[in-house]
């Protein structure tokens, strides 16, 4: 087995399967970096520590989706592997995390802190459209998209103990 990455977490590859995101701790707090798979380079830090990054996602077009925690929230930020610029995304509004960007780019999944619980919500990335897909008293976090963009399958701990979680699927409304 070769190590590609010493003191790496969290890996993400990208569609295309031309990077690799992972998160690297610095002095307590995450820190996102990039690998390019296809090609000889350098890994290169593009979130710092002080983003204190917790889980990240790619989208089809090679940007980067993570999550913040900034001033007792949690946010979503974007980073255009391109132009090495990074934004916070002005919606969802709620503390989010878990992000995940659908196979055809055009919906971003994540988890919103509601009343000590996380729950679903889907938004269309065109639009701003946000959907609220779970509303219970239990967890549902870390969506992935199927293939056609159309269902999530998560991990929950509804109906078992806190931290035991399962897997569950939901069709994403359009």
């Amino acid at each position: 087995m070769s190590v590609e990455v010493e003191d790496a977490e969290q890996p993400v590859v990208s569609p295309d399967g031309g990077f690799l995101a992972y998160i690297r701790e610095v002095n307590g707090r995450n820190s996102l970096w990039i690998h390019q798979l296809k090609a000889a380079g350098t890994d290169r830090q593009i979130a710092g520590a002080d983003y204190d990054v917790r889980e990240a996602a790619f989208s089809p077009d090679h940007r980067v989706v993570f999550s913040s925690r900034r001033d007792g929230r949690f946010r979503l930020f974007v980073v255009n592997l391109a132009t090495k610029t990074t934004e916070q995304l002005d919606a969802p509004t709620c503390s989010a995390r878990y992000p995940s960007i659908s196979q055809d780019g055009q919906w971003i999944a994540f988890s919103c802190e509601q009343r000590g619980y996380w729950q679903l919500h889907a938004m269309n990335l065109s639009t701003k459209a946000e959907t609220q897909l779970t509303n219970v008293e239990c967890n549902s976090v870390s969506p992935a998209w199927t293939l056609d963009s159309r269902s999530l399958i998560y991990a929950t701990d509804c109906g078992r103990g806190l931290g035991m979680t399962a897997l569950a699927t939901l069709n994403v409304p359009r």
